[in-house]
This record gives structure tokens, sequence and C-alpha cells, in this order.
């Protein structure tokens, strides 16, 4: 019955997309129908709402976005996003990589939204091209999260390392070839786009490296806070914003219109709205399977595929599915002598799915910024995941682990 009421829900969330509903809504929505469909009581509901909605961890997730934005309109007004732009066409003369390696480099540091830093890089970048607002959306998109097979500061690796008591760097040495595989596949894909031999009519000038390094800098700083010193990702945010406000006021920019369009309402309420939502699906009795201990070899395959993939596709968020789903396969995986191969289909299923998810915060943040429309997106999406999750079973075939 769970199945059948999961696969409404799903149902009912695309047509309320496809009714063009504003996302907060819509998983508004779904929270309700959620608590409808698995009968939580009122007060049961209103604690996962309050939880969901107005937790340290929500309001935290909310601060580093809104501080994404902040960074975004504070490189807008200064200027940053145009020399960013230049600098990257001067020192890399070609259309795709000069796209490409922007929200790249932003992806090897891990926060809610991170695709949001990238996007106006990547929307100036490709102000005199033919490239439509789905295809900026995929490119930035898919290239902000080629690393997350591998790189072990990703919370869903930390996470999946903690509750299976592996040690993370074994887990990342095992799933790189993944991320090759994205970075491959996506490079491919994207020559349909974009034409991957095209120059940017610019040749190599190294006087744009030091501007682009003095450019890139407050992001820098953020990655050496964050990964070297440790700080909290929202603390190095924070300080790096505040340098930057520092930097304007006596740049005399304008503070009244860097506040003014980092403020954005509907982000905020999309964010709450996405949290609470994953609330009421933790707290429901909508995940929770029951997984038997014996099954033929093909079954256990299939739900180390579908039990990851569904909270994947349903909360868009990445610890979230290692969370809920890796503890539920632990007698697949076999904790004491693990089976990395499991380990790797079900980090790889659950993977797809946050890809492809409605919920992801990325997506929803990237397709709002260019105007895209999902149609678009998920026609260019669904075939590079589908062939890299091909890729990743022939991997395992190449083993011989079957």
């Amino acid at each position: 019955m769970n199945t059948l009421y999961i696969l409404l829900l799903v149902i009912f969330l695309i047509i309320l997309i496809r009714l063009r509903f504003d996302l907060w809504i819509v998983f508004l929505s779904g929270a309700f129908l959620v608590a409808l469909l698995f009968r939580m009581s009122p007060a049961a509901f209103m604690h996962s709402f309050l939880i969901g909605g107005f937790s340290i961890k929500t309001l935290r997730v909310t601060g580093i976005v809104y501080l994404v934005l902040l960074l975004a309109s504070e490189f807008k007004e200064l200027g940053v996003l145009e020399l960013l732009a230049e600098g990257i066409q001067k020192i890399i003369p070609n259309r795709f990589f000069s796209i490409a390696v922007p929200p790249a480099i932003i992806g090897l540091l891990p926060m809610p939204g991170g695709a949001l830093v990238s996007a106006p890089i990547v929307d100036e970048v490709t102000k005199n091209t033919s490239l439509n607002p789905e295809e900026k959306t995929f490119l930035n998109f898919w290239f902000r999260h080629i690393w997350e097979y591998f790189w072990p500061l990703y919370p869903g690796l930390i996470v999946a390392s903690a509750v299976l008591g592996i040690p993370i760097l074994k887990i990342s040495g095992f799933q790189y070839p993944m991320t090759i595989s994205a970075i491959i596949i996506g490079i491919l894909w994207s020559m349909r786009i974009v034409n991957i031999k095209e120059g940017t009519g610019e040749n190599f000038n190294a006087r744009y490296a030091g501007i682009l390094l003095l450019t890139f800098s407050p992001i820098g700083l953020v990655i050496i806070l964050s990964t070297i010193l440790k700080w909290d990702i929202f603390y190095s945010m924070l300080l790096t914003c505040f340098i930057l406000i520092i930097y304007s006021y006596f740049r005399k920019s304008s503070l009244k219109r860097i506040l003014k369009a980092s403020f954005m309402y509907k982000t905020i309420l999309l964010i709450l709205t996405v949290m609470i939502f994953k609330q009421v699906l933790l707290d429901s009795s909508a995940l929770k399977l029951s997984i038997p201990q014996s099954n033929p070899y093909v079954y256990k395959l299939f739900v180390l595929f579908i039990v990851p993939f569904f909270v994947g596709l349903l909360t868009g968020v990445n610890q979230a599915y290692v969370a809920i789903s890796f503890p539920l396969l632990l007698p697949f995986i076999n904790p004491h002598s693990p089976n990395m191969v499991y380990i790797l289909i079900a980090y790889t299923s659950g993977f797809a799915g946050v890809l492809l998810s409605p919920a992801h915060l990325c997506l929803i943040l990237t397709r709002n910024y260019f105007k895209a429309k999902f149609s678009g997106i998920y026609k260019l999406l669904i075939p590079p995941v589908s062939i890299v999750y091909l890729l990743m079973l022939l991997y395992i075939w190449g083993r011989r682990y079957f």
C-alpha cells in the first residue's frame, strides 16, 4: 500500500507542477497529502510542520541559501561577475569550457543551493550565445554536481561512512569512476548544445589570470575557511559576505540595492516548504519499507535501486536518501564484510533520484534563476543521468562482481 500511495503522491506533485503552481505551494500541498494518506494525527503533523520549517537545521539551510543570494547580489553590484566571465574567457579560449568550469569549481564546495552561485557566471558567459534557459540550466546544474559521487566533503558520503562504519576514503576510492563518467558524459551530451570546438574569440591572456584569481577570491575564501580551517559553511559564507559588504561601502556601492536584490521571499518560502515536506515524509510511515532478510539475487538488486532512488526523488537531498535508505539496506550490504558494489548501486541510484527530483534545491533555484521550463530541463537531464547509471552497471560488470 505504501508503494501505491507514494506513486499517487508523485503524480499529484507532477500535476501541480504542470499546472504551474508556485513550487512552495506544490510542496506544502504535498505535505498535507502525505499526512492524509498516511493518517498522521493533527498533533503529529503540526509537530512535523514546526520541526521541518523552523528547526535550527532548517533555519541554518535557509540562512546559507540567503547568504548565497547575498553573495551573488554583491558580485553583481560590484561587477565581479563580468570580470569573472571575461577572465574565464581570456584564460579558457573555448566556449564550452568557459561555461562548464565555473559550476565545476564551485561544486567542490558543498553548500545548499550552491548552483545559484555559478548561475550568474554561466548567464554572463552565455550572454552572446543562442543557448535557451533550459540549456543554461542543464549546463550549470550538471557540472555543479559531478563531484558528489566521491568528494569526501559532501554530507552524503559522510553519512554513508557513519551508517556503514566504513572509512570515507574507502567509499571515495571505489566510487571515483562515477565522477569520471559524469564528466565524460556531460561533455559528450553537451556537444548537442554547445559547439565543443567553438572558441570565444580570445587568446590566453596571463594578465587576466591575476584578475580572475582576485575576483574569485571570495569563493576561494569560503573554500579555505570551510575545508582547510573546518569552519561551518554558514560562518564561512557570513564572514565572506560581511567583508564584501564593507568593501561595497568603501566603493560607495548601493547597499540598499544589494540587500533588496538578495531578498527573494519566494525562494525562502520554497526552502521552508521543501524542508516541511521532507520532515512530514520522514515522520509518517511513507518511507518505512519492509525488506525481507532473504531474497533472490535479482530482487536484491531491485531493492538496492528502488528504495534509495525513490527516497532521493521525493526528498531531493543527498544525505536524506543515504540516512533513510542505507539503514534499511544494511542486511544486503552486510556491514561486517561490506559489499562495495551494493553500496555503489544504492548510492548511485539515490543520487540519480536526487538529480531528477523536483525538490532538489539546486535544480529549483537554477530553474528559477534562468526562468526555465521543467519539461525542457528534463528532456536534457534524463538521458545523461540514465547513461551514467548504465556505465555504473558496466563498471561493476567490468570488475566481475556479478
